[in-house]
């Protein structure tokens, strides 16, 4: 079976070493040990490749006036840091579809 795993949080490395960025890693990893030909689709993934880690990984790069209009929200102080990381997961997420 040929399975896209779309990674759309751009908080997740999916080269590094937070819990999540481990855990894409070992269902990718363990999906692949079944036989299936797995693709990771990710706006994150940062670092080098782990060893024994084989699945493909395609870099989807967030549109540069979605990525604008974040910063722009972060600098705000009627919106902040937080809810820009809200609105730049949503417009991601809006676009990988």
């Amino acid at each position: 079976m040929r399975i896209a795993y779309v990674c759309a949080d751009p908080g997740i490395p999916v080269f590094g070493s937070k819990g999540a960025s481990v855990h894409v890693r070992e269902l990718c990893r363990a999906l692949a040990e079944l036989g299936h030909e797995v693709a990771v689709f990710t706006p994150r993934p940062d670092g080098p490749r782990p060893d024994g880690f084989a699945p493909e990984v395609v870099e989807l790069e967030p549109d540069d006036g979605d990525e604008a209009a974040a910063v722009l929200l972060a600098r705000d102080p009627a919106c902040g840091a937080a809810a820009a990381r809200e609105v730049r997961s949503l417009l991601y997420a809006a676009a990988t579809r």
